[in-house]
């Protein structure tokens, strides 16, 4: 599906047990249509800004919806309740963005080839805590401690 499909969202928060989660509903059309096409991921770009989501579901809400976390929300400028416009596709699951001081830790370190070994998931695992890091500091320490659990393996 290389076409995009546009659509005017609303980021929603969703209550679950005692936390608040902040997501973008997807109308049941697109949904369908996404589920017809054995989407798990979608190349999404919520005011101009792009990222790769996974369509999720939850028992607490009945849409299918992406969440849209603190980090997505401070990227846009988007706070929950704006109406924003939304543009998607369906993603190659086994793309991953990869940041280029990762690649080059992880070249310098020799740890390249166990992060290649790596599922699309375990990486995009390792590559939230690294970019949802606030400090500069702190993303060259997580990233360090990704080198250190990939040597072990």
């Amino acid at each position: 599906m290389d076409d995009w499909i546009t659509f005017e969202g609303q980021i929603t928060p969703m209550v679950w047990g005692e936390s608040v989660f902040t997501v973008l509903p997807i109308p049941d059309d697109i949904a369908n249509d996404l589920r017809s096409r054995n989407a798990k991921r979608i190349e999404i770009e919520l005011n101009d800004t792009p990222f790769n989501l996974a369509l999720t579901k939850a028992p607490v809400i009945d849409h299918t919806f992406v969440y849209t976390g603190k980090s997505v929300l401070k990227e846009t400028g988007i706070e929950p309740g704006d109406m924003i416009d939304v543009r998607l596709r369906v993603a190659n699951p086994d793309i991953v963005e990869e940041p280029h001081d990762v690649l080059a830790a992880l070249r310098e370190s020799e740890a390249i080839t166990q992060w290649e070994r790596l599922t699309a998931c375990r990486k995009r695992g390792y590559l939230h805590q690294i970019n949802t890091a606030k400090r500069d500091a702190t993303r060259k320490d997580r990233i360090q401690k990704l080198i250190v659990t990939l040597k072990k393996t």
